[in-house]
């Protein structure tokens, strides 16, 4: 199986951390699927959570509790390449939230629509140009990948170098 978690068990060090990280074809591995990028689906799932944890998703919720928390650097400078992602495409960003996350992931970034999950390097230290890049190539996914798709895995390559030539140019 292709699945990967990721669980940090000393959580007075470190909250622990479960992610799945299914490209290219691991979705397969875990549930029956048409696994083709633009073959799209949802999935439900209930998350259930010890009391003083916090569960992150990406997915609309059916119960919303609202919580306010300083943007810092990095939710600043998401915003400034969300402005710039729509006037460079010409189309607004189509959800209501894209949320960041830190995680021990041994990746710099990985998107999901919705939500960037950043290596933990780089939410520590945003104000390096290497953050800045890393955040720009992954809200061009949000556009590229996401909604305008490639219909299969081996013309995945188109849109790498758009994402790559965005976080450049930004």
């Amino acid at each position: 199986m292709k699945l990967i978690n990721f669980l940090t068990l000393n959580a007075t060090y470190r909250p622990w951390t479960v992610t799945t990280l299914f490209q290219m074809r691991d979705a397969r591995s875990v549930m029956p699927c048409i696994d083709l990028p633009f073959m799209k689906a949802t999935l439900d799932i209930c998350i259930t959570h010890p009391p003083g944890t916090e569960a992150r998703y990406i997915s609309p919720l059916e119960i919303i509790r609202i919580i306010r928390r300083n943007m810092g650097y990095l939710g600043h400078l998401k915003i400034a390449i969300l402005q710039y992602m729509s006037e460079f495409t010409g189309f607004d960003y189509p959800l209501k939230k894209l949320s960041l996350f830190s995680t021990s992931l041994p990746v710099n970034g990985v998107e999901n629509f919705g939500l960037i999950v950043l290596n933990e390097r780089w939410m520590a230290y945003p104000k390096y140009r290497m953050a800045h890049s890393i955040l720009a190539h992954e809200i061009a996914h949000q556009w590229i990948g996401n909604i305008v798709t490639v219909k299969k895995w081996n013309e995945i390559c188109l849109q790498v170098h758009f994402y790559l030539t965005f976080s450049i140019h930004y």
